[in-house]
């Protein structure tokens, strides 16, 4: 058998010296294919080792680069991105030396599955691009849909949502034209997300139940770990913080079984959040802590910063005075570095209106210029109108009186009810209007029945304990 027979006959490889040594790679590697679909990870690296080791022994270049690919994949999913960089790179510039296009585009594809895991959005897009435009020009419809998948997760990350529909729409379309039942499963799940984000929950589960069920049907572990932790954030999306909690605590426990760390990250982040939710601090500083500590090692920056200032909202509410500003600031460097603009400027406004709390107005004033100049670069509304609120407190901060007029007009909008409420606060806390005080109120507790959510109640509490500024003069 010579050297390249294995690309006659793809269940075995042998060598070209004309011994008797040969093998089976192509069951090993579907075998392993199982064993990642279901869970088995280390099984599963176990065995693409020894195809990449029998490849390398026997000179057989294409098993050998698809090992490489396939062990990169692997790493990926257990959130070991050096070693899965390492492998798909490796995996890349083989697949070119052996002319093989389609194994180039897939490498690159998977290697920015792993920037994006890590924030860098740019480097990600430009990997999954690689992949889908070598999928059209071939034709691939398989490797196609995978290529708009990954470009909708990266837009999903971004918050450009109706985008990230769209890819996957275009995604599930190509799944079943090719029978791509994984594809299919992945593009129902990940359109379900969209819809949880803009608030469409019957959509949303109807998406997420049909994730389940073809998951199920396919043995796919993975996939039912993350749906599991999917519906716990739609339940706490809906106030079914209980429910919520039992659901993201299920998906620790099963992602834990199988190593997929980065859902056990993301479902234990979730579980702080949803402890500080209802005012257990001691549980939701132990989950949100353990995030921390799980993005660290990840070196997953987006988790990172998440973790930061969820744990700075925490000693916020527990009444910590210098710790929530150290704990932002955090988060803002590696946002800086990392270059996650969107997250820089939610960070900017946050820490703005922390420090205006706290009567640092030049500071928040700096900040705000900051966050207003790179929200220009990728508007967010949501953030346009928090800067816009945080403004008009800075300018009463400084007694001008046209801030006055527009709170008003804001607290009578059709801004968000949070603004609303925050408007009122502002106002009360400068003109004493026990109106303004009251209709802070009746928003906290509309907000708190629609979360349950005890910082809107926490925020009361110190409003009505704290004086308000009756003597300041406006210009």
């Amino acid at each position: 058998m010579h050297k390249g027979c294995y690309k006659i006959e793809r269940h075995w490889i042998s060598s070209a010296d004309g011994n008797k040594e040969c093998y089976p790679s192509g069951i090993a590697l579907r075998k392993a294919e199982v064993q990642v679909v279901t869970g088995l990870w280390d099984k599963a690296v176990d065995l693409y080792q020894q195809v990449l080791a029998a490849a390398e022994r026997l000179g057989a270049d294409h098993q050998r680069a698809e090992s490489l690919f396939r062990l990169g994949e692997v790493f990926r999913l257990k959130s070991e991105y050096p070693a899965a960089l390492e492998h798909l790179s490796k995996a890349k510039q083989l697949f070119e030396e052996l002319s093989e296009g389609g194994g180039a585009a897939k490498a690159a594809g998977a290697m920015g599955g792993v920037f994006g895991e890590q924030g860098d959005y740019q480097q990600a897009l430009e990997c999954f691009s690689e992949r889908k435009d070598w999928a059209e020009k071939t034709g691939d419809k398989m490797e196609l849909g995978i290529a708009w998948g990954n470009l909708g997760v990266i837009y999903a990350e971004q918050k450009m949502l109706d985008r990230a529909l769209e890819c996957y729409r275009q995604q599930k379309k190509l799944a079943e034209e090719t029978g791509d039942l994984l594809g299919v499963s992945l593009a129902e799940g990940n359109s379900g997300n969209m819809y949880l984000y803009q608030g469409e929950y019957d959509t949303a589960i109807e998406h997420m139940q049909r994730q389940m069920e073809l998951a199920a049907k396919i043995g796919d572990k993975r996939t039912l770990c993350g749906v599991t932790c999917n519906l716990g954030l739609l339940f706490k999306r809906q106030a079914q913080l209980e429910k919520s909690l039992e659901y993201l605590h299920k998906a620790v426990q099963a992602a834990s079984e199988i190593g997929y760390i980065r859902v056990v990250s993301v479902a234990t982040g979730n579980e702080g959040v949803v402890c500080l939710q209802l005012g257990r601090w001691d549980q939701a500083r132990h989950h949100l802590e353990e995030h921390k500590k799980l993005t660290e090692e990840m070196e997953d920056c987006p988790g990172q910063i998440i973790a930061l200032v969820n744990l700075s909202k925490l000693e916020e509410l527990a009444g910590d005075p210098d710790k929530p500003q150290s704990l932002l600031r955090a988060a803002l460097e590696i946002a800086g570095k990392s270059k996650l603009t969107n997250l820089r400027v939610i960070i900017l406004n946050t820490l703005a209106e922390l420090l205006l709390e706290q009567n640092n107005p030049a500071e928040a004033s700096n900040l705000l210029r900051q966050a207003a100049s790179l929200n220009r670069e990728q508007e967010d509304p949501e953030q346009t109108a928090v800067m816009g609120f945080l403004s008009l407190l800075l300018e009463l901060e400084q007694g001008e009186a046209s801030a006055l007029k527009g709170l008003k007009e804001l607290a009578e909008s059709e801004a968000s009810e949070s603004i609303k409420m925050g408007a009122c606060i502002g106002l009360y806390r400068h003109t004493g209007d026990n109106d303004y005080l009251e209709a802070a109120g009746e928003l906290s507790e509309k907000l708190y029945a629609q979360t349950r959510d005890v910082e809107y109640k926490i925020r009361m509490d110190r409003l009505r304990a704290r004086k308000p500024v009756k003597t300041r003069e406006y210009t």
